[in-house]
């Protein structure tokens, strides 16, 4: 089975070379193919070799459009809000520049129609770009690239730029590399590129407030944030992503999103793992990342309260009930991220610090709240055991574990002292 994009199979005759040479294979070639051969039978792909042809007649649809930027919506990251320079005031001058203002292909990525992506707007007739947008819904504004059409740093457009920048009140500063994926799409240093931290860095000095807005499929690193207002990530928001940046941008949607790993802004601790230390990276200190796991602003605040648990004692076989309170303080309506983590206090492998086991998204308008539930059960408390021999099989052991509520409490853990947002209980083995 080829997996190469834009099939090829020059595969089949270096295969029947490598079994003429060397015949001892061929057992093993046999039993790879029997192996695809079943998952195609399971799949059904022999009898209907091209499933889903129902879809076909959604793509592009109103409905799927519509889905497609209310995931956008869900998924963008909040990371700073210095000083409530978010939302942008809807008579507020606005500068928006940057080389991701009007790119689908860079809020796309790699594998969007073809392999590496397309840059550019050429592929998404239907495209809504952050520029599209923000002309919509910003009553001041102005706008240029900055950066020259392969994000050279051009004096002349910079200089442009300044200009503009300087008679703003806010300068929104989108900024993005191209689209691509796996191996050509390969970095040795996550900096952004030089060209566009210099670029960031005239911004920086031209305007009254800056709010960074990052399109990107990987963690880009900068070295000194220290004078930018709002930083907002939103990864690959797709062709019509524009919409939903700039509705979080103007207030029109309080974000909720979560970062689904660390982002540390020093390069070299891009994988930086939320449940366990480390900290040979970083003078024997323990690593810390700017932005953790888990973390996400919100236009409002979430206020957490009276966490509870069914039993102080169970069964591995066990079933543990849980629940906590959670109230909109305002001052806008949203979702909130609820994350529900467990912590081990001791087992014959060192535990990690902790494992996100549950999450649930809730909708609370101002001055509402609601009492969240999980139900958890023995995949909560066990852990894969790392022995190979022992086929990879989940142990129970009993120990005191906690319930964690939220991304950055920890129970107990190094000194730490408990709060109101940890619930203990023990695992036993009967």
């Amino acid at each position: 089975m080829s997996m190469v994009v834009n099939y090829d199979d020059d595969w089949i005759g270096m295969l029947k070379t490598i079994i003429k040479e060397d015949p001892s294979i061929l057992p093993d070639v046999k039993e790879s193919i029997r192996r695809v051969i079943g998952m195609k039978q399971k799949l059904k792909l022999y009898k209907e070799p091209y499933s889903g042809m129902d879809f076909i007649k959604q793509v592009g649809s109103q409905e799927s459009i519509d889905m497609a930027i209310q995931i956008a919506r869900d998924s963008i990251v909040l990371l700073r809000n210095n000083d409530h320079t978010l939302p942008l005031k809807k008579n507020a001058k606005i500068f928006l520049s940057g080389n991701a203002i009007e790119n689908a292909g860079r809020m796309s990525g790699g594998w969007s129609l073809v392999w590496q992506g397309q840059d550019g707007n050429d592929f998404f007739p239907n495209r809504i770009t952050i520029l599209d947008a923000m002309k919509k819904y910003a009553k001041k504004l102005s706008y240029t690239v900055g950066l020259n059409i392969t994000d050279q740093y051009d004096e002349e457009e910079v200089s442009k730029a300044q200009r503009m920048a300087k008679a703003a009140d806010v300068c929104v500063v989108a900024l993005g590399e191209r689209p691509g994926t796996e191996k050509p799409f390969d970095i040795d240093d996550l900096a952004l590129p030089l060209n566009q931290t210099r670029y960031l860095d005239v911004m920086k000095l031209a305007c009254k407030k800056v709010v960074l807005v990052l399109v990107q499929a990987r963690p880009r690193v900068f070295a000194d944030s220290s004078d930018i207002g709002a930083i907002v990530n939103t990864m690959l928001v797709g062709p019509f992503g524009g919409q939903a940046i700039v509705e979080i941008l103007m207030g029109m949607y309080n974000p909720n999103g979560r970062q689904a790993f660390s982002y540390t802004m020093r390069d070299g601790l891009s994988m930086i793992p939320y449940n366990a230390p480390v900290d040979t990276l970083c003078g024997y200190s323990p690593c810390v990342a700017e932005y953790p796991f888990g973390h996400g602003l919100s236009y409002s605040t979430f206020v957490y309260s009276n966490l509870r648990i069914s039993a102080q004692d169970i069964s591995c076989k066990g079933v543990l009930n849980v629940a906590v309170d959670i109230t909109n303080k305002g001052p806008m309506d949203g979702k909130e991220a609820v994350l529900l983590f467990i912590q081990q206090k001791v087992r014959t492998y060192v535990p990690e610090i902790k494992n996100l086991r549950e999450f649930q998204k809730i909708f609370l308008r101002v001055g509402e709240s609601t009492t969240v539930h999980f139900e958890l059960r023995e995949d909560a408390w066990t852990y894969w055991s790392p022995e190979i021999e022992e086929d990879f099989r989940t142990v129970c052991e009993p120990s005191e574990f906690f319930v964690a509520m939220k991304y950055d409490t920890l129970c107990k853990f190094k000194g730490v002292e408990s709060n109101e947002m940890c619930a203990s209980f023990n695992v036993t083995s009967e």
